[in-house]
Order: structure tokens, then sequence, then C-alpha cells
């Protein structure tokens, strides 16, 4: 067991430092190549609710965003800037949202009581910032159980000097009770 564990830790490294590379990560300080592009703000709005499921013949709490689990994609095209409005409508939970992968404003990494502050039930927060690079994230609670429990989606930022492909975007989970 321990081997296996090992290799697969092993390799999942090893796809994670050639990932970094195939996201299209630039140094700090270094900007999105010029050209004929014009930035824009991209904006979602974000609505993080109570929900109840029965994905397994059992009835049990779970989150959802704009009324989905998993979470919207977000999309986006890179030197653009993203404005997320996120609203926490639940009654009575905190909640958070952390970007995987982003190069963004320390405040914005949605770590709750580490580098952002939670959002209380009945608060809305706003995330402003550039989008420096382009690739294929994701995006979750760090609040609790609230990822396994409905809270993750997917976020793309298209690469701007690329002509726009046919794309899917494929989110896998599994729920247990």
């Amino acid at each position: 067991m321990r081997l296996a564990v090992s290799i697969l830790l092993s390799a999942g490294l090893a796809l994670a430092a050639q990932g970094q590379a195939a996201q299209g990560l630039r140094p700090l300080g270094t900007s999105v190549p010029k050209g004929d592009f014009t930035p824009k703000v991209t904006r979602y709005e974000l609505f993080i609710s109570d929900t109840t499921v029965n994905y397994t013949g059992k009835e049990r709490k779970a989150f959802a965003v704009n009324g989905s689990i998993p979470m919207p994609t977000l999309e986006f095209t890179e030197g653009d800037t993203a404005l997320i409005i996120v609203h926490n409508v639940m009654e009575r939970e905190e909640t958070s949202l952390h970007w995987h992968g982003l190069i963004l404003p320390n405040e914005y990494d949605g770590v709750p009581y580490l580098t952002t502050a939670p959002i209380r039930a009945g608060e809305t927060q706003v995330y402003k910032f550039p989008l420096v690079q382009h690739g294929t994230y994701w995006y979750h609670s760090h609040t609790g159980t609230q990822e396994q429990n409905g809270m993750y989606g997917a976020l793309i930022i298209h690469e701007r000097s690329v002509a726009p492909m046919p794309e899917h975007v494929v989110v896998l989970s599994e729920w247990t009770d």
C-alpha cells in the first residue's frame, strides 16, 4: 500500500511540475504580451445557499452556488480583470472561496482566518484581480466540509493569443454520505 501511494504521489508531483509550464504561468512582474487586445472586466455573481440533495437514496445537507452543484464554470481571457461578487445567502454558516493555481493578491487567496476574512451569513465579498496567466484551474470553499458537500467548480482562463477551439469542461466528483 505504501509503495502504491508513494508511486502515485511521485507521479502526481511530476505531473504538477509539468502542469505549471503547461498552465502558462508567467514570472512575477511580467505582463501579458501586448498586441491587438483590449482588456475587459469579466463579472460573475455567485449566490451561495444551503440545499438538500439525495444522490444515494439518503437526503443530506449540501451547498449550492447559483442553484447548482458543482459551482458554475468561470471563464475568462488572459489579461482581463476578474470581478467575482460572492453573496452568502446561507442562514447561519460562513464561507470562503479559494482559487487553485492563480496568481492573485494574497488578500483574495480565500483561506479564512489566514489570508482572508470569511464571508459571514448574509454578507457579500467582492474579489477583483488581474488575470496574468492562462490555463484550467478549480476553485472551492476552504470552510469546513463545504467543498466535499458541493462547493467546487472549474475556472478557465483562455490564452488570448490563440484562436478559440471547441472545448468541453468535465468536473469529476464522488459523493459519500
